[in-house]
């Protein structure tokens, strides 16, 4: 309820500037474009991209180099599957590099690129973000260049950044999930289990794959007690979705 009252109040504060945008430019533009990516943003959480767009569009005329509406308006295009303009937005934001949000619009082009299957240009653009020592989602970055890495069948260099996530974040489930799966896979369930452990202590609702991949883990390091409280709670899980 609250959200939607605060839609209505952006909406409602917004609509007299469009109306009045024919006439002349605001006088205080930075407010104004802040107010149109309020306004989008709204938009866009709740899913309604096409009318995002406009606001968006305003921002843009008011301040041609803003970073922030052009990245909106890439990630905007994106969700409505026109990925041609999508990319050419985010070009365009990541053209302005005096962006103090010049990282995380371009941690969202390589996502961006990853989801279009470029991956070797998303690994680029991820190595980039993580040369920004200020940028706070380091960590996620360097889970994100390990799925990349994944993708790519490079599991070694999947294991050195899923390692470096972890270096600044060990809580992150897949970063554990996914380096307990590569060391089965290379047969070495010793190093698996510790990735294993940390990744259930973390997580509160593991799925049927994951109590499978650690019955694996646990009988292969003969830790057969584990193996079988890891079974019950597999049982369990089954029984209740049934």
């Amino acid at each position: 309820m609250k959200w939607t009252l605060f839609v209505i109040v952006v909406l409602l504060s917004i609509s007299c500037g469009i109306s009045q945008q024919t006439q002349q430019m605001p006088k205080d533009k930075q407010k104004a474009v802040d107010n149109y990516l309020n306004l989008a943003q709204a938009y866009y959480v709740s899913g309604s991209y096409e009318q995002a767009i406009t606001p968006l569009k305003r921002a843009s005329v008011i301040d041609p180099n803003s970073a922030s509406v052009y990245g909106m308006l890439a990630m905007t295009y994106q969700a409505l599957g026109e990925y041609k303009t999508a990319k050419q937005f985010f070009k365009q934001a990541l053209a302005i590099k005096s962006s103090p949000y010049i990282s995380s619009i371009r941690n969202n082009y390589a996502i961006f690129l990853l989801e279009n299957k470029e991956h070797a240009a998303a690994y680029s653009e991820f190595v980039k973000v993580t040369e920004d020592l200020s940028y706070t989602n380091r960590s996620r970055t360097f889970e994100n260049m390990g799925i990349t890495s994944m993708r790519m069948h490079n599991y070694d260099q999947a294991i050195h950044d899923f390692n470096n996530a972890l270096r600044l974040n060990d809580s992150l489930l897949v970063a554990n999930k996914e380096l307990a799966s590569i060391y089965m896979q290379k047969n070495k369930p010793e190093l698996a289990l510790g990735y294993f452990r940390n990744f259930m202590a973390k997580n509160d609702k593991p799925a049927v794959e994951h109590y499978q991949l650690g019955i694996n883990i646990a009988k292969s390091n003969g830790l057969n007690q584990y193996a079988s409280d890891l079974a019950s709670k597999l049982d369990s899980l089954l029984a209740t979705n049934r």
